[in-house]
């Protein structure tokens, strides 16, 4: 049995429209840092579902650094980064 890698999508909306881009999480804190140097508005990461804390704990720092220069973050199912999340009932 093969297990597919886990994937993150990351979208955000700027004012010239929606970027979006689905990576593996080799490539997340990557893709998390040239949506920032774009300058977008909002940031949201879904469907990650992985754990790695060295990841967690740099995602975690360039999102909040991305908050406290005015940008908006949500996550999808995950909480750990520290932002606004959209959590499911189950």
């Amino acid at each position: 049995m093969s297990v597919a890698p886990a994937r993150a999508e990351l979208m955000s909306q700027s004012p010239s429209g929606t970027v979006r881009r689905v990576v593996t999480v080799g490539r997340e804190l990557e893709q998390i840092r040239t949506l920032v140097a774009y300058q977008v508005g909002a940031i949201i990461v879904a469907g990650s579902g992985f754990v790695d804390p060295a990841m967690q704990s740099d995602a975690k720092r360039e999102l909040h650094a991305f908050q406290r220069s005015g940008g908006r973050v949500t996550v999808i199912g995950r909480h750990h980064l520290g932002t606004d999340a959209v959590l499911p009932t189950t």
